[in-house]
């Protein structure tokens, strides 16, 4: 079962309480539905829980019956009849209007509008697994719903964005705190902790996963200084300089042979001096170590 799905199930749980939450779910699954006009009032979904909703909704909160039809993966509910099309048209203020606008004077309570953004999604909502992406969409066939979509989804804080897909109007969120958010308003808040604890997995490995690599970054470092240490002790004596040097610097130079994979601060701790000390003493030895191929070329 996808993330979608769960969402989608989590959402036809929550029912509307009010009859003007009703009004604005059903009008937010028909206006954002197959098709919405005199001519055909209808949903296809793939999600039978959301087609038994739709025509749930309609019989009580309008009285009309749809016929719903099964054909493989895909449920079709259908309002019948162009009087039972015109009195639901009517009743939501579309009437013979072609453009279907988004029509607020249907959001009576504070609960209406996430009644109408809910049924909306059920309708042509996806939202991606956000062990992916973070990724939340409205499809719709007109451009003027979607634009209404998208004005009131700005006005409720949320950053939605809008595009021509060439199959339908895209309105959609890619942040994944309005993803959270707007799944939370919509009447799906295990969804969004879901999402949650998601972003906070791929937070802590995103951290690990930098802090390994500059670790490692380290240890390269470390290494690639130790070798060039040990290259430069090494020529030292075999130029037979090393052990007229200072006890200092042979100390350090036993030290490093001794001990060629620790760091400068460990070998510092090791001899009992500062890691600053430490490391003017190493430099100084591959300074004279320089000195002496220079010397010999």
């Amino acid at each position: 079962m996808s993330f979608c799905t769960d969402v989608k199930n989590e959402l036809n749980a929550c029912w509307p309480k009010t009859p003007c939450c009703k009004v604005s779910e059903a009008y937010g699954l028909m206006l954002f539905g197959t098709a919405f006009s005199l001519q055909r009032i209808c949903l296809q979904t793939e999600h039978p829980e959301t087609a038994r909703r739709y025509a749930s909704l309609l019989r009580k909160t309008f009285h009309t019956e749809c016929r719903i039809a099964q054909k493989q993966k895909i449920t079709r509910v259908a309002v019948a009849g162009p009087g039972e099309r015109l009195k639901l048209m009517t009743a939501l203020g579309q009437g013979l209007d072609p453009e279907l606008k988004l029509h607020r004077e249907l959001f009576q309570c504070e609960h209406c509008r996430a009644a109408f953004i809910r049924g909306a999604f059920l309708s042509c909502g996806q939202v991606s697994d956000p062990g992916k992406e973070y990724h939340l969409e409205f499809v719709a066939g007109s451009e003027t719903a979607a634009f209404g979509l998208l004005q009131l989804l700005r006005e409720l804080g949320f950053d939605p964005k809008l595009i021509d897909r060439g199959s339908g109007f895209v309105v959609y969120l890619k942040d994944s705190e309005n993803v959270e958010d707007l799944l939370t308003y919509m009447g799906a808040p295990g969804a969004a902790l879901q999402v949650m604890d998601v972003k906070i997995v791929k937070t802590v490995r995103n951290k690990a996963n930098r802090i390994t690599n500059c670790e490692n970054a380290n240890i390269g470092k470390t290494v690639s200084a130790s070798v060039a240490q040990l290259t430069a002790i090494e020529r030292l004596e075999q130029a037979g300089r090393l052990s007229g040097l200072s006890p200092e610097l042979q100390e350090t130079a036993a030290a490093r042979r001794e001990h060629p994979d620790l760091a400068l601060s460990e070998l510092a701790a090791l001899l009992g001096v500062s890691r600053s000390g430490v490391n003017h003493r190493l430099k100084k030895l591959t300074e004279l170590a320089a000195e002496e191929k220079d010397s010999l070329s």
